[in-house]
């Protein structure tokens, strides 16, 4: 058998799909900055709009659209949140929300508390 090779050039695009944790991470990372940043082409999951929830309970203000969501940071000026913050299962959130700081350390003790309550799934229970 005999094969052959032709030069040709390879040209085009791919949108590479959202990732859940570059997601997450993206959100903490808006959320600590100042002003708008636009995170294009998120991974849309339950454990991203956990994410989202927290940092809006953190004083972030997050507009959802399908194809990007804009996130007003706060900067240095964290709120401390009102209430627990549910995490739901995200592991990422938990930490990364847990170990944001704000002028009290109740706001430590509030997502940890609600990661308590609920606990997180393992892969054999998914």
């Amino acid at each position: 058998m005999e094969v052959t090779s032709l030069r040709s050039h390879l040209s085009g695009t791919v949108d590479v799909p959202g990732s859940k944790s570059h997601t997450i991470r993206a959100l903490i990372i808006a959320s600590l900055a100042q002003g708008e940043s636009v995170i294009a082409n998120p991974l849309d999951s339950l454990d991203t709009r956990s994410c989202a929830a927290a940092v809006r309970a953190f004083g972030a203000d997050i507009e959802i659209e399908p194809a990007q969501w804009k996130v007003k940071g706060v900067g240095n000026d964290l709120r401390l949140p009102d209430n627990v913050i549910d995490v739901g299962s995200s592991g990422t959130t938990t930490r990364a929300a847990g170990a944001q700081p704000t002028r009290e350390d109740k706001a430590t003790r509030n997502v940890r508390a609600a990661a308590r309550m609920e606990p997180m799934a393992t892969p054999s229970s998914r």
